[in-house]
């Protein structure tokens, strides 16, 4: 993320200090794989509108405007739409990586969000 002309620099690290994690518990796989000769854009940039109680409340509302903005991102990399959560605010957990989905479907049954295999 470093790279994008618009991103904050990298950090510098102190002495002793654990340099910050280069990958996410969320990833997107595109299924199937680009076919050859087509290449993704390596920054993304997206819009969305949502409102501020749906955010602050959490739950299904809170999802489905994460769901606006993920559809946004991965659109720029020519992928339909982020598989790991709807727009009617629900979790698809098979599309997340296997070590999260453990900590991801109980933290969704904490906040009363629909989660799907």
């Amino acid at each position: 993320m470093y790279a994008h002309p618009y991103a904050l620099p990298r950090p510098t690290l102190r002495p002793g200090q654990l340099a910050p994690r280069e990958t996410y518990p969320l990833t997107v796989e595109q299924v199937p794989l680009f076919p050859s000769g087509t290449y993704c854009a390596e920054a993304a940039q997206a819009e969305v509108t949502a409102l501020v109680d749906d955010l602050a409340d959490g739950g299904t509302g809170m999802v489905q405007a994460a769901s606006l903005l993920a559809n946004q991102l991965v659109h720029t990399f020519g992928i339909p739409e982020a598989h790991c959560i709807t727009a009617a605010g629900e979790l698809r957990l098979a599309a997340w990586q296997s070590e999260q989905r453990e900590t991801i479907s109980a933290w969704a049954q904490q906040q009363s969000i629909a989660a799907t295999e």
